[in-house]
């Protein structure tokens, strides 16, 4: 059984195409949706663990707490802004004692339809690889806490080893719809240089 962890702050319509399509796939025993928004919604299905922050507590703290919180020792983090092929959770377990597995930039050609997966060890990072990525739970490394919206991904390449997956079909409008916003900037700029010091 796979434990989802999404945030979001609700910019994207995707997010509810997603959450459907999890709650029907028998591979998933919970969805964690972190609400970093201030909006109130409500969500009525047993698979949703609904936690409701009320103030943005960014992405990276959200992965940490999401992995905290999961019940089942495979996980799959998504961004809310895409949907993809659910067939992948099928697939992918035989695979996921490898590492951290993310995706191949090719995987967001938006005339890809074929589900034709495959695996490879990475030598660096795809743009794309950490909006959807599957990490067993006790291969977790905890993102430090100075890092709130970039790099996370990259501090978990720095600890794990890193694969991705090509032949994957992903729908989206805009990937990291949120973390584009200008109010954002700066962070980001924060983000990448606090990791500097990680190196």
């Amino acid at each position: 059984m796979f434990s989802v962890i999404i945030p979001t702050l609700w910019k994207s319509k995707y997010i509810h195409t997603s959450i459907s399509q999890l709650e029907e796939h028998p591979e998933v025993g919970e969805i964690i949706l972190i609400d970093n928004s201030t909006e109130v919604k409500q969500l009525n299905n047993a698979k949703i663990n609904h936690i409701r922050e009320g103030i943005n507590t960014y992405v990276n703290p959200a992965w940490n707490k999401g992995v905290r919180l999961a019940k089942y020792e495979n996980l799959c983090i998504l961004n809310d802004d895409l949907t993809f092929d659910t067939q992948i959770l099928d697939w992918i377990k035989p695979y996921m004692d490898l590492g951290v597995i993310g995706m191949n930039v090719a995987n967001y050609d938006k005339w890809r339809t074929e589900f034709n997966p495959i695996i490879e060890k990475m030598e660096g990072r795809d743009w794309g690889w950490g909006c959807l990525f599957f990490i067993k739970k006790d291969k977790w490394v905890n993102i430090p806490d100075d890092l709130l919206i970039a790099c996370g991904d990259d501090w978990l390449l720095k600890h794990i080893d890193g694969y991705k997956i090509s032949g994957l079909p992903i729908q989206y409008k805009q990937v990291s719809r949120t973390s584009i916003l200008p109010e954002f900037f700066s962070l980001q700029l924060q983000d990448i240089k606090n990791f500097q010091k990680y190196k």
